[in-house]
This record gives C-alpha cells, structure tokens and sequence, in this order.
C-alpha cells in the first residue's frame, strides 16, 4: 500500500516504494488520497451496474475504440489483450 499521505513530508520516498511494489508484488493499492468515501462507494455502484448490462451493450464501450485514452474500455472475458500471453483473461 502507498500513503500518499506522505508525499508532502517526503516527496522522495514515493519512486522507490512504487518500484519494490511492481518488481515483488506486481500491483499496489493506494491510501491517503483524499478521494471521498462517497465518491469511491458510488464508483463501485456505477461499476456493478455496468457488469449487469448486457454483452452488446457493454461492447459500445469496447477498449481502444471511441474518444477514450488508449487502454482504457470494456475488455471481455477469454480476450487476449492484456497482456500477450497463450491464454485469454479470465
């Protein structure tokens, strides 16, 4: 987990731990952010509502395509996007 919390005493100590983050464990969770509660619940609601659309709905909203950033979309399962390897996400 990274404090962001921190930043302000010790900018310096956030490269580092985000790097030992990636190379041993290979993702990481933030806190200290200052994001709302509220505002972290009510993404999670808008995330399960997006789960329960059906797959031609979620389609429209396909990685890649459209006027988001790269990266960035719906992804299905068994796709072999992210990353390249012989077996689709599940």
């Amino acid at each position: 987990t990274l404090d962001l919390s921190s930043l302000q005493k010790d900018p310096e100590s956030l490269a580092p731990a985000l790097r030992q983050a990636l190379k041993d464990v290979g993702f990481f969770f933030i806190s200290g952010h200052g994001v709302a509660q509220e505002l972290l619940e009510r993404g999670e609601e808008l995330m399960a509502e997006f789960c329960q659309l059906s797959p031609d709905v979620k389609e429209r909203y396909s990685m890649d395509t459209g006027t988001y950033p790269g990266g960035t979309g719906y992804l299905p399962l068994h796709n072999f996007k992210l990353p390249k390897r012989p077996k689709g996400n599940v």
